[in-house]
């Protein structure tokens, strides 16, 4: 009686296949006007349960009959039928009707087959018409099989777009399929990969080992960004994920040449493939050769003599090739990276020659000889330093992205730093007509053949300057009246050569604070101390200079027994030379570290108000006032 009724169940079923599908004709294509497929596809499934449930029922005439003559050759009907549907699907870029056959293959139980041999025929196929193709015309060809490689590529990328739909079989009939697996996990089981990533590895296998051969490798070397412009941004629909492009179940390339040249970008497998299989050897190639002529317009720039500068025009000759190699990667942001590092190193071979040569110069110029004589190693430094301005500006003109180009400032900065020891030195011996030839050395030697603007730096020269020769001025002692005269005959004529270099209302404070040192130094203590307390006048001198000075007039004003022990410099145990020298080494720290000598000044104060007090009451005033002013 079992196998009554499922022979029964089995013809039932068998009728009703040959209703969903009248008639089987040797073409699939003249059935799918007239056949369910997806219904036929689930009726088979009912059938091949029934006939193997139970201990089946192979072996019984009526049944094996049936399956011969009708079953089978409708199963055949449904694989093409479905095939059919799928590969019209994609041809047409169609993701519905490749869905329709995928869902007829994961009823009949072919799915994960079917697909992968689909997609293994797509590879196999593209690897014939890539071996046919002739690529005489290099780039045309070249253009003509990225056209090709995409057209097929999306083909497969529809395929793969409607395995990874989520799916459930045709709700209107009773389901005897397993269908817990998805459309995709079933393929990537049988290529290990999802569909697109390996048809994707196998497509630029080929097409790698196409363009790489001889004599077509040389061609594309040498127009690799043109290469690089024939695949992105055409490509992106295939290799970026987000587009819908590759994904990969495999784990991605971590190492080789692609590692450098894409090290900051976000891997995508699709662009990874690519490169790693095709273009990271070429890549590697060209940027070898573009940091060869790079390097060689660097050489080129420099003459055989060291103690000689770089000929401008080679040296925009050099920026030219920099700004043409670094245009012609930019087409892609990891190649552009590489020959971005090239360059870089380049201009680091280019400044490496250049420091080279101003060591060589240095030695012979510097401490310089502050006069106005023409000097033919001054000029040589002053074409370095233009040289590197020239680089830098036409690199920054031409869009050149390298991170951290030299600054050609750093190199006038032992110039200005001899001419400032020079004017110390100067000042430190009253020797004004040394500190007029330095400023003039300064604007000859230094500002007039050097093409940058120096304007801010040389304001700032001068402001330190000044800086310096009003502290000096402060600490004269013994503060006599023919001190006082001198220096005020020497600061018409220091602030006269320091106004040759610059405007000297645009040094702020310090040409304020030389403007008030002939008043100064002939205030009485009363005027003095009315200043300090008001603040209005003398407040663009520094504390530590104007407490300075209140002290040493009013011990070179008073008799007092030991007063020399009260001075700033004693109380520090130190010389007055060794507190003028901590002074004005101060001058450009910042910020200043004056503290010990302010405490030294305070008790210095107090000393003198305490001795003063009974003796010279406008002196006590005076260093009471001083007192009151640095406890502010």
């Amino acid at each position: 009686m079992r196998f009554a009724r499922l022979t029964a169940r089995f013809m039932q079923l068998a009728r009703k296949l040959r209703m969903q599908v009248p008639d089987i004709v040797e073409e699939a294509e003249d059935n799918n006007g007239r056949c369910d497929w997806a219904a036929a596809a689930l009726t088979l499934a009912d059938i091949d349960r029934t006939v193997a449930s139970n201990g089946g029922l192979t072996g019984i005439f009526v049944v094996d009959n049936e399956i011969k003559s009708s079953v089978e050759p409708r199963r055949r009907g449904a694989l093409l039928a479905a095939e059919s549907m799928v590969s019209n699907g994609m041809q047409k870029n169609n993701a519905s009707d490749v869905g329709s056959g995928l869902i007829v293959l994961a009823n009949l139980g072919a799915l994960g087959n079917v697909v992968a041999k689909k997609v293994r025929q797509e590879a196999s196929n593209w690897a014939t018409y890539v071996s046919s193709a002739s690529l005489n015309d290099t780039w045309v060809d070249i253009a003509s099989l990225v056209d090709e490689l995409l057209a097929r590529g999306l083909q497969i990328r529809t395929l793969e777009k409607a395995l990874a739909r989520r799916r459930d079989v045709v709700t209107r009939f009773d389901v005897s399929v397993d269908n817990s697996a998805g459309f995709l996990d079933s393929v990537v089981a049988q290529l290990g990969d999802r569909a697109l990533a390996f048809w994707w590895r196998a497509a630029v296998a080929v097409l790698s080992a196409r363009i790489l051969a001889a004599p077509t490798r040389a061609t594309v070397t040498t127009g690799f960004p043109r290469l690089v412009r024939a695949f992105f941004p055409k490509l992106e629909p295939l290799v970026l994920a987000h587009l819908g492009g590759v994904t990969t179940v495999r784990e991605l390339p971590s190492k080789g040449v692609t590692q450098d040249l894409h090290e900051e970008e976000e891997e995508e497998p699709g662009v990874l493939i690519l490169w790693d299989g095709l273009l990271a050897p070429l890549a590697t190639e060209y940027c070898a050769r573009a940091a060869t002529r790079m390097n060689g317009s660097v050489k080129r720039c420099f003459g055989q003599q060291i103690l000689s500068a770089p000929v401008k025009k080679n040296v925009i000759a050099a920026v030219r090739r920099i700004s043409a190699e670094t245009q012609l990667a930019s087409a892609d942001s990891r190649l552009s990276a590489a020959v971005l590092r090239c360059a870089s190193d380049s201009v680091n071979e280019f400044m490496q020659e250049i420091n080279t040569r101003i060591t060589h110069v240095s030695a012979t110029v510097l401490p310089p000889v502050l006069n106005n004589d023409p000097n033919e190693l001054l000029s040589v430094y002053a074409g370095l330093v233009n040289a590197v301005q020239t680089l830098c500006t036409g690199l920054r003109e031409s869009d050149v992205c390298i991170q951290q180009l030299p600054d050609p400032y750093t190199l006038v900065e032992p110039l200005f730093a001899a001419a400032q020891i020079g004017i110390s030195e100067a000042v430190d011996q009253d020797d004004l007509q040394t500190v007029e030839s330095a400023m003039q050395w300064i604007q000859s030697q230094v500002i007039a053949p050097i093409e940058l603007d120096l304007c801010r730096r040389t304001q700032m020269f001068v402001k330190i300057s000044i800086q310096k020769y009003v502290r000096t001025t402060l600490l004269i002692y013994p503060m006599t009246e023919e001190a006082k005269l001198h220096v005020v005959a020497n600061v018409a004529r220091f602030e006269f050569a320091c106004s040759q270099l610059v405007s000297l209302t645009d040094t702020g404070n310090a040409y304020a604070s030389l403007r008030l040192l002939r008043p100064l130094l002939f205030m009485d203590s009363k005027q003095l101390c009315k200043n300090i307390e008001n603040g209005d006048m003398l407040k663009c001198l520094p504390k530590v200079d104007l407490l300075g000075f209140v002290i040493y007039r009013i011990v070179s004003e008073v008799e007092l027994a030991d007063k020399e022990m009260l001075l700033p410099h004693a109380v520090l145990g130190w010389t007055q030379v060794q507190l003028k020298e901590y002074m004005l080494d101060q001058v450009q720290q910042e910020p200043p570290l004056l503290d010990n000598v302010l405490d030294a000044q305070r008790w210095s104060l107090d000393q003198l108000a305490q001795k003063l007090q009974e003796i010279s009451p406008e002196h006590y005033d005076l260093a009471s006032c001083g007192l009151k002013h640095l406890a502010k």
